[in-house]
């Protein structure tokens, strides 16, 4: 509605892109292109204006699988003064990096920032970093260390910004890991309510994927193929490409095979792979040769070499640190062995 004033135009786009793209988690290729109006907005715009349209473009091709390290270059040029640590690229570049499964550079970045911060006594960043600790051991399925990160006091001193929603999933995940189907279900529809309350998509989402592993531990596959089926086709129509955002693509597939629902798990795999293919995604390329080991196998087509990816995917999850993938991986394994009449060493 102000078109004629470039710094009211490049916030209000940048604030829309915040809703839509981070909040709302939808509409991320319109977003993008609101983002990039923003960026390239002619007229004297402050530079911490200017940053917060880049930021909103980072977020929006951070979602879409698109590298960001030209944004985090424009960044250094514009220099903003007075940016906050939580409002750095950098953060959103560790975020990827994370998704993108290697969570011991991403955790080694997120404590340097987290240094910076406190030095800075920036609180809100603190606690930012603090919940992306704790989000980088929940994929690497380090439970205990999960649990010690939710009771941090930059998590736990104030609750407007450790939000119920944010301690509800975590929580949820948490209990999925830990083979609590009960738990994770009761968490993952607490955090559902309390994330509808404030439109936080994001946690929605991420309860869904709680409760789908909560059921996937707990052998109920019809449920698990339900919950994590939602998220996938969520983020499908909502052209989120990075497939590690909400990494539910092998999970469902493995529920889908156990379901006999070979067709649906092809598709999956089918765009998995695509988009890992074209990303050179370390976790996505990991993941499609579990999915497609676990297809062949329940095709009895080549399984031998099925039995050999399905060792050789855990022991690659393992190097990047993601233990619960690996581990799995690993319970598939030894599924396909007994099936078979195998008699292994313990893993």
């Amino acid at each position: 509605e102000a078109p004629d004033d470039p710094v009211v135009r490049v916030k209000g786009l940048a604030r829309r892109v915040e809703l839509h793209a981070i909040g709302g988690v939808r509409d991320i290729r319109q977003a993008e292109a609101w983002a990039l109006e923003a960026v390239e907005q002619p007229g004297d715009v402050p530079a911490v204006d200017r940053h917060e349209a880049l930021q909103a473009l980072a977020w929006t091709r951070a979602l879409r699988g698109i590298p960001i390290d030209d944004l985090t270059g424009r960044q250094a040029l514009l220099d903003p003064p007075g940016l906050v640590v939580y409002r750095t690229l950098n953060r959103i570049a560790l975020l990827r990096t994370a998704w993108r499964g290697d969570l011991d550079r991403a955790r080694e970045g997120f404590h340097l920032l987290g240094q910076e911060a406190e030095a800075r006594g920036e609180y809100w960043s603190q606690a930012a970093v603090a919940l992306h600790l704790v989000e980088i051991d929940l994929r690497a399925g380090a439970c205990d260390a999960v649990a010690a990160g939710m009771e941090a006091p930059d998590l736990t001193a104030d609750q407007e910004i450790f939000l119920p929603p944010i301690v509800l999933r975590c929580s949820a995940l948490l209990a999925a890991m830990r083979g609590d189907r009960g738990e994770a279900g009761r968490l993952a529809a607490e955090a559902v309510t309390a994330a509808e309350l404030v439109g936080m998509r994001w946690d929605i989402l991420f309860a869904g994927v709680a409760d789908g592993l909560g059921a996937l531990a707990g052998g109920d596959a019809a449920h698990a193929a339900q919950a994590l089926g939602e998220v996938w086709r969520y983020t499908c129509d909502e052209e989120i490409d990075e497939p590690g955002a909400f990494p539910v693509a092998p999970d469902l597939v493995e529920a889908l095979v156990a379901l006999d629902r070979r067709d649906e798990a092809d598709a999956v795999l089918a765009r998995l792979a695509d988009l890992s293919e074209r990303q050179e995604h370390p976790w996505g390329r990991i993941s499609v040769r579990r999915c497609h080991a676990l297809l062949q196998l329940a095709r009895r087509r080549e399984e031998d070499t099925a039995v050999e990816d399905l060792g050789e995917a855990a022991a690659a999850y393992w190097r990047l640190g993601l233990h619960h993938d690996a581990a799995r991986t690993l319970l598939a394994l030894g599924r396909a062995q007994r099936a078979r009449g195998v008699v292994v060493q313990s893993q």
